[in-house]
């Protein structure tokens, strides 16, 4: 699966659709269920959430989520051509540990910035990935 920087569009592994967000239709189904068939961690990378959408699963208000994203640099979702937010499975997984650091275990987002960043500089080297931001 690839994806348009400039356009946050994502190309379908079996044809030539493109999916922007703008909503579900059976193209981007098809998608989804490609980049299921041709691995697990791809599909959970897949944006297909909007920041309501997130909201209601994490119980995290959709301006707090912004200021995570604006602020402190701990999200970076995709982006429809139109410039709504998208977020992925992965994306939901990462806020609910944010959560649970901030609420539960009362750390500091800066604190949780710095943690997410040692993670992935350790992470980097192994998979040869590089950091979110």
């Amino acid at each position: 699966m690839a994806l348009d920087a400039s356009s946050g569009a994502r190309w379908g592994l079996e044809s030539n659709t493109v999916y922007t967000g703008e909503g579900l239709t059976t193209e981007s189904h098809q998608l989804v269920a490609a980049a299921m068939d041709a691995d697990i961690q791809t599909a959970e990378d897949v944006p297909i959430y909007r920041i309501q959408t997130v909201s209601a699963l994490t119980g995290i208000p959709s301006r707090r989520l912004r200021t995570w994203e604006d602020e402190y640099r701990l999200l970076s979702p995709a982006r429809t051509k139109g410039g709504h937010r998208l977020y992925s499975t992965r994306d939901v997984r990462l806020i609910r540990q944010i959560k649970h650091l901030v609420e539960d275990e009362g750390l500091s987002l800066q604190a949780i910035k710095a943690w997410l960043e040692a993670k992935q500089s350790e992470l980097a080297p192994q998979t040869g990935t590089n950091p979110r931001r």
